[in-house]
Protein backbone atom coordinates (compact mmCIF):
# COMPACT_ATOMS: atom_id res chain seq x y z
CA UNK A 1 0.00 0.00 0.00
CA UNK A 2 1.78 3.59 -1.29
CA UNK A 3 1.67 6.33 1.42
CA UNK A 4 -0.44 9.32 0.00
CA UNK A 5 0.96 11.47 3.01
CA UNK A 6 1.98 14.55 1.78
CA UNK A 7 4.71 16.75 3.38
CA UNK A 8 3.99 19.85 4.94
CA UNK A 9 5.54 22.94 6.79
CA UNK A 10 4.92 24.16 10.39
CA UNK A 11 3.24 27.36 8.87
CA UNK A 12 0.31 24.83 7.24
CA UNK A 13 -0.34 22.78 10.32
CA UNK A 14 -0.39 25.63 12.05
CA UNK A 15 -3.60 26.76 9.96
CA UNK A 16 -5.23 23.64 9.57
CA UNK A 17 -5.23 23.06 13.49
CA UNK A 18 -6.48 27.03 14.30
CA UNK A 19 -9.50 26.28 15.17
CA UNK A 20 -8.45 24.49 18.32
CA UNK A 21 -6.07 27.01 19.35
CA UNK A 22 -7.07 29.49 21.93
CA UNK A 23 -4.82 32.33 23.04
CA UNK A 24 -5.44 35.08 25.36
CA UNK A 25 -3.75 38.46 25.76
CA UNK A 26 -0.30 37.78 26.79
CA UNK A 27 -0.76 33.88 27.47
CA UNK A 28 0.65 30.66 26.01
CA UNK A 29 -1.26 29.46 23.37
CA UNK A 30 -3.38 26.55 24.90
CA UNK A 31 -5.41 23.45 23.32
CA UNK A 32 -8.14 21.68 25.44
CA UNK A 33 -7.40 18.36 26.02
CA UNK A 34 -10.94 16.93 24.53
CA UNK A 35 -9.13 18.59 21.06
CA UNK A 36 -6.27 16.69 20.64
CA UNK A 37 -7.94 13.78 19.55
CA UNK A 38 -9.52 15.58 16.66
CA UNK A 39 -5.78 17.40 15.95
CA UNK A 40 -4.65 14.19 15.76
CA UNK A 41 -6.81 12.52 13.56
CA UNK A 42 -6.93 15.44 11.13
CA UNK A 43 -2.91 16.18 11.23
CA UNK A 44 -1.38 12.16 11.31
CA UNK A 45 -3.48 10.96 8.06
CA UNK A 46 -2.49 13.53 5.73
CA UNK A 47 1.26 14.52 6.50
CA UNK A 48 3.69 12.25 7.18
CA UNK A 49 6.63 14.34 8.34
CA UNK A 50 5.01 15.45 11.15
CA UNK A 51 4.87 13.98 14.54
CA UNK A 52 2.99 14.82 17.71
CA UNK A 53 3.52 14.29 21.27
CA UNK A 54 2.44 14.77 24.50
CA UNK A 55 3.97 15.29 27.88
CA UNK A 56 4.96 17.79 31.08
CA UNK A 57 6.95 21.39 31.08
CA UNK A 58 7.33 22.66 34.36
CA UNK A 59 5.09 20.11 36.12
CA UNK A 60 1.81 21.63 33.22
CA UNK A 61 0.86 18.73 30.55
CA UNK A 62 1.74 20.64 26.91
CA UNK A 63 1.52 19.33 23.14
CA UNK A 64 4.16 19.32 20.99
CA UNK A 65 4.14 19.33 17.36
CA UNK A 66 7.19 18.78 15.57
CA UNK A 67 7.68 19.50 11.88
CA UNK A 68 10.38 16.99 10.01
CA UNK A 69 11.90 19.68 7.37
CA UNK A 70 14.61 19.58 4.98
CA UNK A 71 16.74 21.71 7.24
CA UNK A 72 15.98 21.03 10.50
CA UNK A 73 13.02 20.10 12.89
CA UNK A 74 10.20 22.86 13.74
CA UNK A 75 9.00 22.23 17.08
CA UNK A 76 5.33 23.65 18.56
CA UNK A 77 4.54 23.29 22.25
CA UNK A 78 0.65 24.39 23.43
CA UNK A 79 -0.47 24.23 27.03
CA UNK A 80 -3.15 21.49 27.19
CA UNK A 81 -6.13 22.91 29.55
CA UNK A 82 -8.80 21.21 31.03
CA UNK A 83 -11.29 22.73 29.16
CA UNK A 84 -14.25 24.65 30.94
CA UNK A 85 -13.40 25.77 33.81
CA UNK A 86 -16.95 26.22 35.46
CA UNK A 87 -18.19 22.90 34.97
CA UNK A 88 -16.24 21.17 37.58
CA UNK A 89 -17.42 23.75 40.43
CA UNK A 90 -21.16 22.94 39.05
CA UNK A 91 -20.14 19.27 38.90
CA UNK A 92 -19.39 19.66 42.79
CA UNK A 93 -22.50 21.37 43.43
CA UNK A 94 -24.49 18.40 41.77
CA UNK A 95 -22.52 15.72 43.58
CA UNK A 96 -25.30 13.15 45.05
CA UNK A 97 -22.81 11.00 45.74
CA UNK A 98 -23.88 11.12 49.64
CA UNK A 99 -27.10 10.02 48.47
CA UNK A 100 -25.74 6.53 46.92
CA UNK A 101 -23.47 5.77 50.56
CA UNK A 102 -27.06 6.54 52.38
CA UNK A 103 -28.47 4.13 50.05
CA UNK A 104 -26.24 1.88 50.29
CA UNK A 105 -25.94 2.38 54.44
CA UNK A 106 -29.79 1.92 54.61
CA UNK A 107 -29.55 -1.20 52.66
CA UNK A 108 -27.20 -2.86 54.69
CA UNK A 109 -28.77 -1.81 57.75
CA UNK A 110 -31.96 -3.70 56.34
CA UNK A 111 -30.23 -6.74 55.41
CA UNK A 112 -29.14 -6.96 59.26
CA UNK A 113 -32.42 -6.46 60.34
CA UNK A 114 -33.40 -9.34 58.32
CA UNK A 115 -30.92 -10.97 59.53
CA UNK A 116 -31.94 -10.73 62.90
CA UNK A 117 -35.55 -11.71 62.22
CA UNK A 118 -34.58 -15.06 60.22
CA UNK A 119 -32.56 -15.61 63.53
CA UNK A 120 -35.76 -14.88 65.88
CA UNK A 121 -37.69 -17.13 63.84
CA UNK A 122 -35.61 -20.36 64.83
CA UNK A 123 -37.05 -19.17 68.23
CA UNK A 124 -39.93 -18.91 70.10
CA UNK A 125 -41.43 -16.54 72.69
CA UNK A 126 -43.55 -18.15 74.85
CA UNK A 127 -45.66 -16.66 77.62
CA UNK A 128 -46.70 -18.62 80.69
CA UNK A 129 -47.21 -18.22 84.11
CA UNK A 130 -44.21 -17.41 85.93
CA UNK A 131 -43.19 -19.19 88.81
CA UNK A 132 -45.71 -19.40 91.51
CA UNK A 133 -43.24 -17.18 93.69
CA UNK A 134 -44.23 -13.99 91.11
CA UNK A 135 -47.85 -14.19 91.62
CA UNK A 136 -50.06 -13.38 89.44
CA UNK A 137 -47.08 -11.83 87.18
CA UNK A 138 -46.64 -13.10 83.67
CA UNK A 139 -42.55 -13.35 82.08
CA UNK A 140 -41.44 -14.02 78.57
CA UNK A 141 -39.10 -16.72 77.95
CA UNK A 142 -37.74 -18.12 74.65
CA UNK A 143 -37.34 -21.90 73.82
CA UNK A 144 -36.38 -23.40 70.51
CA UNK A 145 -38.96 -24.50 67.93
CA UNK A 146 -39.78 -27.92 67.42
CA UNK A 147 -39.77 -26.74 62.92
CA UNK A 148 -36.82 -29.21 62.38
Amino acid sequence: MADNRKKTSMSQVLEDIKPYITKKFMAVPCIKEQDIQAICQSLLPRYKNVQLMQGLTNNKPDFRIQVKGLFGTEEKRFEVVGGDKKRPATKKKSDLGWIDRILYFSSFLVAKEKEKKRCRSKYFIDLQASHASLGNQRGIFCSESDDT
